[in-house]
């Protein structure tokens, strides 16, 4: 039985595109250690997809996958990577052209801040949206 959920667009804008990124000001969660979108970010995932759709000189986006260090190197960078495919193909599937959009997971090669605490591996594990090709 299908369901229709509808998420109202928030005051302040999750997603902006600056010169070089499709910047999230939020971050999209998955499932503990697995590539299912959370439900609490279908919406964020949705905000994204209307700012591609309304950017049409965002000719290609890489969209990537970022891990903390906990795990093996090779394990976070599959993860990474199917968690990039994941919001790849939602992003597809709400209307954003798929030649537009390239998926890559890095694992845990490019931290955004050391790996010593909790907040820095929270910060680390993340989903960035860089432009590669504008018109």
């Amino acid at each position: 039985r299908p369901t229709v959920t509808l998420n109202k667009r928030p005051k302040k804008a999750s997603v902006v595109v600056t010169a070089t990124e499709v910047k999230l000001t939020k971050q999209v969660h998955f499932a503990n250690d697995s590539a299912v979108i959370a439900m609490d970010s279908m919406s964020l995932v949705q905000e994204i997809a209307l700012t591609i759709k309304e950017h049409p000189q965002l000719v290609r986006v890489e969209i990537q996958g970022h891990t903390d260090n906990n795990g093996a190197p090779a394990y976070n960078k599959r993860l990474s990577q199917e968690r990039a495919e994941a919001v790849r193909n939602a992003l597809i599937s709400l209307g954003v052209e798929s030649a537009r959009l390239t998926a890559v997971g890095y694992g845990q090669d490019r931290p955004l801040a050391p790996n010593l605490t909790d907040a820095n591996k929270a910060k680390n594990r993340r989903v960035q949206m860089m432009i590669l090709e504008k018109k």
